[in-house]
């Protein structure tokens, strides 16, 4: 079995130079809701017969680009959320807020709205869900970060495969279990 990763492709949207931390937030929100830029990549149902997509719009977005059957939106393999959790009232570079907020999410910080530990659980309970429904090939159309989660979960559960840490958007990992 076979299940195929792909990052959303890249939004149309750059982030402010500096924010406070309440205009991080917001930030967030206009990337979530920003359209993505067309990409040039096909995969086949013959070759991927079941396709699950995170219901954020740009994955959506990206699933209808690329994919040519029928796909299953699902809020399972969302992007992990990022948050301003420190100097809210102060203006930093976004990248110091962004970067702040991974690491954070890294070392199960619980004041960021969702931990390494409870993004991994997510994954597996999503990625088990999905083993014990059948044995097709499957593709899922999914955030940058949350494919940590889904790489380890997948390693956990005996697939092979590799997924670089800060994956591009648009690329396409394979992960293989005989």
């Amino acid at each position: 079995m076979r299940i195929g990763i792909i990052r959303h492709a890249k939004v149309f949207y750059r982030d402010p130079f500096f924010s406070t931390g309440k205009k991080f937030d917001q930030s967030r929100l206009m990337y979530n809701a920003s359209p993505v830029l067309p990409i040039n990549l096909k995969i086949s149902v013959n070759e991927f017969p079941l396709c699950y997509v995170s219901s954020m719009t740009r994955a959506r977005d990206t699933v209808t680009q690329i994919y040519d059957g029928n796909f299953i939106i699902s809020n399972e393999i969302i992007e992990i959320s990022n948050s301003a959790f420190w100097l809210r009232k102060i203006s930093i570079p976004t990248f110091l807020r962004s970067s702040s907020g991974r690491i954070a999410w890294l070392l199960n910080y619980s004041k960021m709205p969702e931990t390494r530990l409870q993004s991994n659980q997510r994954a597996r309970k999503f990625l088990t869900s999905i083993l014990n429904e059948n044995k097709q090939n499957t593709l899922l159309v999914t955030h940058g970060f949350f494919m940590q989660s889904l790489r380890h979960e997948l390693r956990q559960l005996g697939f092979k495969g590799y997924c670089p840490f800060l994956p591009p958007n648009g690329k396409f990992y394979i992960f293989e279990r005989k």
